[in-house]
């Protein structure tokens, strides 16, 4: 299972898909994975991979790519802003301050 990050999350189907922290193969750590749709994909090893939750939530909100994100006790899937069914995101309030966006939309 992932370890999840409740600072950021997608609203899809009335539930929260938390920014998940995906382990690297060979046990050397683990990265939140952010991609775009159609130019690279996490299962490829394109994905960016990054450890600070401020640049995931600039990536998806901002940039409108794609998060490695999950449901507690879930796997993780690949979902952004304009995927189906998403309807929102929750922020942490300081990560939101930082990021000059609200700390939740709609």
């Amino acid at each position: 299972m992932a370890d999840l990050d409740k600072r950021f999350a997608l609203l899809r189907g009335g539930e929260h898909w938390y920014a998940a922290m995906i382990a690297e193969r060979g046990g050397t750590g683990s990265s939140f994975r952010i991609s775009q749709r159609g130019v690279s994909r996490d299962a490829r090893g394109q994905a960016e991979k990054v450890t600070d939750i401020l640049t995931v939530a600039h990536r998806v909100i901002l940039e409108g790519r794609r998060m490695r994100c999950a449901k507690e006790g879930e796997p993780a899937s690949s979902l952004e802003l304009q995927s189906s069914g998403v309807t929102g995101y929750m922020l942490d309030a300081n990560v939101a301050r930082e990021l000059g966006v609200p700390p939740s939309a709609p």
